[in-house]
C-alpha cells in the first residue's frame, strides 16, 4: 500500500477560479513564455512530478496558482525557482511526520516566504565549513574570472558573478531566484541584461543583490528594499556605484546627478524620481507630468506639484496629507473615486466628485438629497449606495 496518494487537481475548477487574474497577470510578467493560465499549469506539472513520479500534485498546485493569482509569487520564475523545490522539501517532511502539527496543512500557510520559514526551520546546519577553504574557493573565482571583485573594505564588500555557480556561490543562503540550486535558475536570463551586483554588508553579514536594468534591489528574502536608505545608512555605497551610474547616464545610487540627467530620467518615467535625493520643484513637476503616481516619492510637494499630480491622476491625493479644497476639486474632477481619500469633504466636493461619476456616493457618509440627485442623474445604479432613498430620487434613477 503506498504511503501516500496521488491527487489530481479539478482542472476546470482552476481555471473557472483563476483564470482572469492569472491571465491577467501573465499578460506583463516576463519572465514565463505562458500566456494563459492553462499553459502555465502544463509548466508547472512537470517540475512538481519530476522528484517523485507519485508526488501529490493537489493540493500544491491550486496553492502555487493561489499564491501567484494573489501576487504572494510575484513572478513566474519564483514559482519554478523556489516555490516548487520548497514544496518539494515540505513534503518530503510532511511525509516523514517532522513538520509541527499546525504546519502540515499546506492551506494555512499565506505565503512563499512563511513556507521558506518553515523548511529554512528544518535544514541541517552544515558545521564542516572551513573559513579558509571558502577564501581560497572565493580567490579561485575571482582569479579564473568567475566573479570579479568590485570593491572590499572594512564594512561592505561587492562582486560580480559572471557564471550561475559564482551567483549560485556569492548567493548562498538567500532566497534569489539567481542563486536557486535545486529548482530552476535564472542567472542567465538576467545576466544578459546586464550585471547583477552581490553586496555583503560585513557587521551584520546581510546580503543584497543589486540590478539595475529591472530595477531590483533585493534583501535576502528576495524582497524589495528601499535603496536610498540602505545607501545613507552605508554611505560608502554613494562612492561605490556613483561612478558606475554615471557610466551608465544613470540617477539610480548617483550621489551628485546632474539636472539634466535628473529631467532626462523623470521624462521617461516619473516615478524614476524615486532615485534622487532632493529633486527640485521643476523636476519634480516633470515627474508628476509623466505620471501623478511619482507624487508618492516626493516629500513635501508643493501645492502646485500636488495640482499637477492630481490633474494627471486623482486617486493620487491619496499621498497628499491635509489637501487643500482646490487640491481636492481638481482630485475629484479627474476621478470622482478620489473622494475615498479626502476625509470630511466639502458639500462642493462631494457634488463634483458625483458629478464625474456617481459611483463616488459610495464613499460619501451621509449625503445630502442634493448630492445624492447628482448621484443618480449621472448613473441610476448610484442608487444603491442611498439607504431609503426617497420618491424624487428613485424617480431620478428611474428604479
Amino acid at each position: 500500500m503506498r504511503a501516500y496518494e496521488l491527487f489530481e487537481y479539478n482542472l476546470p475548477n482552476l481555471i473557472s477560479i483563476f483564470k482572469k487574474k492569472v491571465d491577467n497577470k501573465l499578460s506583463s510578467d516576463q519572465t514565463t513564455n505562458a500566456s494563459n493560465l492553462e499553459q502555465l499549469i502544463q509548466q508547472i506539472e512537470t517540475p512538481l512530478k519530476k522528484e517523485n513520479k507519485m508526488q501529490i500534485i493537489d493540493p500544491y498546485m491550486k496553492w502555487i496558482i493561489t499564491q501567484y493569482a494573489n501576487n504572494k509569487i510575484n513572478y513566474a520564475e519564483d514559482i519554478f525557482s523556489k516555490t516548487i523545490p520548497e514544496l518539494l522539501t515540505y513534503d518530503a517532511l510532511k511525509r516523514k511526520k517532522k513538520l509541527a502539527p499546525e504546519e502540515t496543512d499546506i492551506g494555512r500557510i499565506k505565503s512563499l516566504g512563511q513556507l521558506m520559514d518553515i523548511t529554512d526551520r528544518y535544514k541541517e546546519v552544515d558545521t564542516t565549513s572551513n573559513s579558509e577553504k571558502e577564501k581560497s574557493i572565493e580567490q579561485q573565482m575571482y582569479d579564473t574570472g568567475e566573479a570579479t571583485l568590485v570593491y572590499n573594505g572594512p564594512q561592505i564588500k561587492v562582486v560580480i558573478p559572471h557564471t550561475e555557480k559564482a551567483s549560485c556561490y556569492f548567493g548562498k543562503n538567500t532566497r534569489w531566484c539567481t542563486a536557486a540550486t535545486k529548482g530552476e535558475n535564472y542567472f542567465d536570463s538576467y545576466n544578459k541584461k546586464g550585471p547583477l551586483y552581490i553586496v555583503l554588508i560585513k557587521p551584520t553579514n546581510e546580503r543584497y543583490q543589486f540590478h539595475f536594468q529591472d530595477k531590483a534591489f533585493m534583501n535576502e528574502k528576495d524582497e524589495q528594499i528601499n535603496l536610498l536608505n540602505l545607501a545613507n545608512k552605508y554611505p560608502k555605497l554613494w562612492d561605490i556605484f556613483t561612478p558606475i551610474a554615471d557610466k551608465n547616464q544613470s540617477v539610480i545610487l548617483n550621489k551628485n546627478p546632474s539636472e539634466k540627467l535628473q529631467k532626462f530620467a523623470v521624462r521617461q518615467s516619473g516615478v524614476a524620481i524615486r532615485w534622487i535625493e532632493n529633486p527640485s520643484e521643476e523636476v519634480q513637476k516633470l515627474a508628476v507630468q509623466e505620471t501623478g503616481w511619482a507624487l508618492e516619492y516626493i516629500k513635501n510637494p508643493s501645492e502646485e506639484v500636488q495640482k499637477l499630480a492630481v490633474q494627471q491622476t486623482g486617486l493620487t491625493i491619496k499621498f497628499i496629507e491635509n489637501p487643500s479644497e482646490e487640491v481636492q476639486k481638481l482630485a475629484v474632477q479627474q476621478t470622482g473615486h478620489a473622494i475615498q481619500y479626502i476625509e470630511n469633504p466639502s458639500e462642493e466636493v462631494q457634488k463634483l466628485a458625483v458629478q464625474q461619476t456617481g459611483w463616488a456616493l459610495e464613499y460619501i457618509n451621509n449625503p445630502s438629497e442634493e448630492v445624492q440627485k447628482l448621484a443618480v442623474q449621472h448613473d441610476g445604479r448610484a442608487i444603491k449606495f442611498i439607504e431609503n432613498p426617497s420618491k424624487e430620487i428613485r424617480k431620478l434613477a428611474k428604479y
